[in-house]
């Protein structure tokens, strides 16, 4: 066993991970380790290129594909819940899509015991990390490390799509990242020049030549080491054997909200009965380890359409001659992000905000056994591109309730975790489902569309009801990956961490990603990640630097 010092250990180069090491190395005084079980993030083409994300899923290199255990009020199976296994985490093989969340969403943080988490708090700190194409202003910031940028080529189809949100009562947006959400226009993206900006390229390639950061790739960690209620450091599982690093200041978990409380219950924090039944020593009865599971429901409908799609793009010779025109100019349907246009707004009008989030893409898909007709899920395995030109269009309830939780099967940590999770539990959450399929619908009817010749498939229209349209949503949804809430932050019996996210009850210890999250926001979770990972970054360096 051998022993190496550090100041600060980061287990997990994810999202936050990337970020919140780019500020802690800023003092050259804080010798800083980052222990990454994945991959490079730019080792393939596949990741550089933004539309190569499907084949980044469901690989053992680059997907850590957790299953949860069957939902009782799910017949379906539930896809594997995505998980990026290399550097940049799910930002490296994530949809690319740019969402913030609500104000609301952050002063609810704040709300919930949490000092330092409202919109006023978390608003500079976006600014501060983001190069936003569109300009400087009271919400937008530039000179940040993190590219954002616009849809860089519109197409007809989308164009229209907004137009026909826009006849059915949604105000156009530029920029759906504005304090008042609602509304439909493009989505921005982490894309720059065609090249997909994880949190790795964003954040970690600024800083890996600095002399004070070191990168461990490859190495899992199987415990935080803590002595006397003080984690110390980590102990390793590396190409060269067992090894243990020491940590001189603090021990900082980011590896998400499915591993994150995974690692916790292993160090030995955690529910006590739990973590007794499996012969793990308990050193800090935590009962919120691993609770508050929370992920987005996506589901919607499906259309043929007469012209405008992409499929045919993604196929065939086109599909090589636009592999070609992406690898020379980086441009075409190769440097998309997954959805185009996105909506935000209230399927009841008494609503005090958006409670839904929608998602177009103009692309239809279908099982691999049978890829004429359209089909959101293949029992089989992954979908691919529909051979009919197809538009797709989904959406999520913005805050489901809290459905599940996240716990060790085994004191060996080779073993994943189990994960339960319910969909659609409360009569909101089905409220909301029930609004977005049938404003999609609406949409789908509007004249802007008529000249590309909608015609829905999924659902169908004979699927009408209350009661067939939630088995619909429920038995074909799709997750949005964006798994929350596992190691929320509060001062309630459930919490983990602080307003600080230090650990509740261990000192020399964080966790620092989106399992922190007392609530959901409102859209997808990797900017708010990539936030919550700059912004502690700078509180610790700021701490230690006294």
């Amino acid at each position: 066993m051998q022993k190496a010092q550090y100041d600060f250990i980061v287990v997990g180069g994810g999202s936050a991970g990337c970020a919140l090491v780019y500020q802690l190395v800023q003092n050259p005084a804080h010798r800083v380790l980052l222990v990454e079980a994945g991959k490079p993030d730019h080792h393939g083409f596949f990741v550089t290129m933004p539309m190569g994300f499907p084949a980044l899923h469901d690989k053992p290199d680059t997907d850590w594909m957790y299953h949860q255990e069957p939902a009782a009020n799910r017949r379906a199976p539930t896809a594997s819940w995505k998980g990026g296994r290399l550097l940049g985490g799910g930002s490296s093989i994530n949809g690319m899509v740019y969402v913030r969340g609500q104000p609301e969403d952050y002063d609810d943080w704040a709300r919930l015991g949490n000092p330092g988490w409202g919109w006023s708090d978390v608003l500079p700190v976006f600014k501060a990390m983001e190069n936003h194409e569109l300009g400087s202003d009271d919400q937008r910031g530039v000179g940040g490390p993190l590219n954002v940028t616009c849809t860089a080529e519109p197409n007809a189809i989308s164009d229209a799509y907004i137009q026909a949100g826009v006849e059915v009562g949604l105000p156009r947006r530029e920029d759906l990242n504005r304090e008042d959400q609602v509304g439909i226009g493009y989505y921005q993206r982490t894309i720059l020049n065609g090249r997909r900006q994880s949190s790795a390229v964003a954040f970690l390639d600024r800083v890996m030549d600095k002399p004070n950061l070191t990168v461990m790739k490859d190495v899992t960690v199987r415990r935080v080491v803590i002595e006397g209620q003080r984690a110390v450091g980590v102990e390793c599982l590396t190409a060269t054997g067992l090894q243990t690093f020491r940590a001189m200041k603090e021990v900082i978990v980011s590896t998400g909200a499915i591993a994150s409380p995974k690692l916790l219950q292993l160090s030995g924090i955690g529910p006590a009965a739990h973590l007794a039944s499996l012969g793990i020593p308990v050193l800090r009865d935590l009962p919120g380890v691993g609770g508050n599971l929370q992920e987005h429901l996506n589901s919607g409908c499906v259309h043929t359409v007469r012209n405008g799609s992409l499929n045919g793009e993604v196929q065939g010779l086109r599909l090589v001659k636009n592999l070609l025109k992406y690898a020379l100019l980086h441009k075409g349907v190769m440097a998309m992000a997954a959805g185009q246009v996105g909506a935000f707004f209230k399927t009841r009008p008494d609503l005090e905000r958006a409670d839904a989030q929608l998602l177009m893409a103009p692309l239809s898909m279908s099982s691999k056994s049978n890829p004429s007709v359209p089909s959101v899920s293949d029992p089989g395995g992954s979908v691919v591109p529909s051979t009919i030109g197809g538009l797709t269009c989904f959406g999520c309830p913005t805050r489901p309730t809290p459905g599940g939780d996240v716990m060790i099967q085994s004191p060996d940590f080779t073993v994943k975790p189990r994960i339960r999770y319910e969909h659609l539990r409360s009569d909101a959450d089905k409220a909301t489902m029930l609004g977005i399929i049938r404003l999609v619908r609406q949409i789908g009817l509007q004249p802007a569309l008529a000249a590309h010749g909608l015609e829905e498939v999924l659902p169908g229209p004979a699927v009408v009801t209350d009661e067939a349209l939630l088995d619909y949503a429920l038995n074909t949804g799709q997750l949005g990956y964006h798994p929350v809430g596992t190691c929320k932050m509060g001062r309630d019996e459930m919490a983990v961490v602080d307003h600080e996210l230090k650990v509740h009850g261990i000192a020399g210890l964080r966790v620092v990603d989106a399992s922190i999250m007392p609530i959901i926001t409102s859209g997808n979770t990797n900017a708010p990640s990539m936030m919550i990972g700059f912004k502690v970054g700078a509180m610790i360096a700021a701490e230690h630097a006294r």
